[in-house]
Order: structure tokens, then C-alpha cells, then sequence
């Protein structure tokens, strides 16, 4: 995989940079997804971690205009990018955001490790 610079030879994927290599890579399953499955949507865990902010954006609307870009009906994210999805979703209509959160209160570990099998 590489990309035109400029019009010039293209720039190999190793020196593609964190954002551009995730765009890629995202681009890549997208696709295999939609060529390679029936089903309409997928899921993808924390794509936007380790990324600058410019990359983050553009990862990020990037995947929320996939539906309209594959044959997939849905696109599931996990973030904790919660500024920047609700950005999203104020300007996409199609975008909406599920908080998920375990709401049951921490259990401690020495109370974890106390617990006795029943049987």
C-alpha cells in the first residue's frame, strides 16, 4: 500500500504516519467486511487512541460517514473520545452515541478473592 505525494512516486506504507497508517488499516477491514461478508455492520475497538488530534479527526468522521461509503448499515466504536464524538454527532444526523458504563460499584480484590464457589 503507499499514496501519491504531490504526483510524484508513491510514499511506501512504512513511512506512512500513526493517523495515516490507521486510516488505512481501517479503510482495508471496511472493506474486507463489506466484500467478504453479508453482514451489515462491524464493530472497532479504540481506533483512535495513540493518534495527534488532526489524525483523531480524521479517523473519526472518517468512520462515522462509513456507512454511507460501504454496504454496511452500522459502525460500531469504542472511544473514550467523548468531545470529539459528540462534535460528530451534532453535525451527522446519521451518528448516535450509546454511553456504556458498568454501573454496578467495584468490587474489592481482597473481597473477590474471599468468595467461595457454591455448589
Amino acid at each position: 500500500m503507499s499514496r501519491e505525494v504531490s504526483g510524484a512516486e508513491g510514499l511506501p506504507y512504512e513511512w506512512f504516519s500513526a493517523g495515516e497508517k490507521m486510516a488505512a488499516l481501517l479503510l482495508v477491514r471496511l472493506l474486507a467486511v463489506d466484500a467478504a461478508t453479508a453482514s451489515p455492520f462491524c464493530m472497532i475497538d479504540e481506533p483512535l487512541e495513540q493518534l495527534d488530534p488532526d489524525a483523531r479527526r480524521q479517523v473519526a468522521s472518517m468512520l462515522a460517514n462509513a456507512t454511507s461509503n460501504t454496504g454496511l448499515e452500522q459502525v460500531l466504536v469504542t472511544t473514550y473520545e467523548e468531545a470529539l464524538v459528540r462534535t460528530l454527532a451534532d453535525r451527522l444526523p446519521d451518528v448516535q452515541v450509546l454511553h456504556v458504563r458498568d454501573r454496578r460499584p467495584p468490587v474489592s480484590e481482597l473481597a473477590a478473592t474471599q468468595r467461595r464457589p457454591t455448589h
